[in-house]
């Protein structure tokens, strides 16, 4: 009784290999939100990614499953990466259209759903969003 008591009491709950904390934080596995990026060719690829990472730095992560030609040299300076995609229609009021000059510099056909991977944020409430890549401009691959 007073053993029990004691473990409430410092907040170490009994595990089979001893004691371990008890965890009150949220987790990792918290903080991990599930995409589907769809390719070119219509191929739908699960992907994981963290609360807080931009959209083009889950690409980069998943670059040798989706192929090099889902990023493309951004206009905005050197060593950066860009990505044109397009969103469902219940996204784009949340995401609103970058600079029509800085997408027409990346992609080579806009559409009303076209959006900038740079400027799309993960967040928890994206859980299971589809996210389509878009054709870049040719000169723009690197």
């Amino acid at each position: 009784m007073l053993a029990r008591a004691l473990r409430r009491w410092s907040g170490f709950g009994r595990h089979a290999a001893g004691f371990r904390q008890e965890s009150t934080g949220p987790s990792v596995f918290d903080r991990v939100v599930h995409l589907t990026v769809i390719d070119r060719l219509g191929a739908r690829h699960p992907v994981r990614a963290m609360e807080g990472q931009t959209l083009v730095e889950v690409l980069q992560d998943n670059e040798d499953m989706l192929g090099s030609d889902c990023l493309c040299i951004s206009p905005e300076g050197r060593g950066q990466n860009e990505a044109h995609i397009t969103l469902p229609n219940e996204y784009l009021t949340r995401f609103p259209p970058p600079d029509q000059r800085t997408l027409e510099d990346v992609a080579s056909r806009i559409t009303p759903n076209s959006r900038l991977a740079s400027q799309i944020i993960i967040s928890k409430d994206m859980e299971d969003l589809g996210i389509a890549l878009a054709e870049n401009a040719p000169y723009a691959t690197p």
